[in-house]
């Protein structure tokens, strides 16, 4: 069976459902079998290994300004879910915006069996997307799920889905905004809501417009805030392990120096104690010895003796006296 024939086979379930004569019985039955046609579908080999259709998926979101910044103030609008390091979305934040998802879109649910699908729906989607939500692979599931969704292959009314779909589960007010409670999320896929998401957003379009520009700027200078707060974070914590690092080698240093101080001062004062015993070291006995190589008396050095210099210059001081008095004669 074609993938077009099991989304048919859906929306017609969907439209059953809201018929007003059914017993809660048969609302639970109809509800397995969209379960289980929308497994179906993800199932579908069109569908997993079609390149192709999510090419054109992306080309139509590229191509239409509103749908494209809607899809994007959604992606933005969950960055509570993202990872900041690697801009994924997390698993925990996934399965939470999925149950929502499935809150929204569905008249009666069991809350088990949503929490069932969205971890089947995770899986299946890491394996399409390489284990890699980020925001393109996001909006392919959101244009997938409005498409799988509605029989209307229109893009304002996938603008007006995707807009009503995020106000409905999330509390815009928070900063970052947070997914309402289960209680305070109601169905938007009602006849007579449905009608009124499309009157409204038409209706509202440049009021909407206005509104998606101004979240947009505060979204973004938030996400900026906190990039730089991350930024700053890990260069305090690169710094601090420099710093670290940069202590560890100069205490080394210190104590290699502190051995070294250490030893020279054990040195001078073992030399010092040899001169008080009338000994001295082999340093000190160039500079400080009483006798030269031949043996000279006390006085005398390896230069001659302080006497002998005085000797010689009083005998040159009597020549030139001598010099002086024959000129002037």
């Amino acid at each position: 069976m074609h993938r077009k024939d099991l989304k048919g086979q859906l929306i017609q379930l969907r439209h059953t459902l809201y018929e007003k004569q059914l017993t809660n019985e048969n609302r639970v039955e109809i509800t397995k079998k969209i379960q289980i046609l929308k497994q179906e579908i993800k199932d579908h080999d069109d569908h997993s290994k079609n390149d192709t259709l999510i090419k054109e998926r992306r080309q139509i979101v590229s191509e239409n300004e509103d749908l494209k910044d809607i899809f994007s103030l959604f992606w933005k609008s969950i960055r509570g879910f993202i990872d900041a390091k690697s801009k994924l979305l997390t698993e925990d934040g996934y399965s939470k915006l999925n149950v929502a998802m499935q809150y929204a879109l569905t008249l009666h649910i069991d809350e088990k069996d949503a929490i069932k699908s969205a971890k089947a729906d995770w899986l299946y989607d890491c394996k399409i997307y390489n284990n890699k939500i980020d925001e393109m692979a996001f909006t392919d599931i959101l244009y997938d799920l409005i498409e799988t969704s509605t029989d209307v292959m229109d893009h304002i009314y996938y603008s007006a889905f995707a807009w009503t779909l995020q106000n409905e589960i999330l509390d815009l007010i928070k900063k970052p905004p947070k997914i309402k409670a289960k209680r305070e999320i109601h169905c938007i896929l009602k006849p007579n809501c449905e009608a009124e998401m499309i009157m409204n957003y038409l209706h509202r379009k440049i009021e909407i417009r206005h509104e998606i520009e101004e979240r947009n700027k505060l979204l973004n200078m938030h996400i900026a805030e906190e990039e730089m707060d991350l930024e700053q974070e890990l260069r305090l914590g690169a710094r601090k392990e420099g710093l670290q690092n940069f202590n560890d080698n100069q205490m080394s240093m210190l104590e290699a120096l502190g051995h070294a101080h250490e030893a020279k001062l054990k040195a001078r004062a073992r030399r010092r104690q040899e001169r008080g015993d009338g000994s001295c070291t082999d340093d000190d006995s160039s500079m400080y010895s009483d006798t030269d190589s031949e043996g000279n008396t006390k006085g005398k050095g390896s230069r001659g003796s302080f006497s002998d210099v005085s000797d010689m210059e009083r005998s040159n001081g009597s020549k030139r006296r001598g010099d002086d008095a024959a000129v002037c004669a």
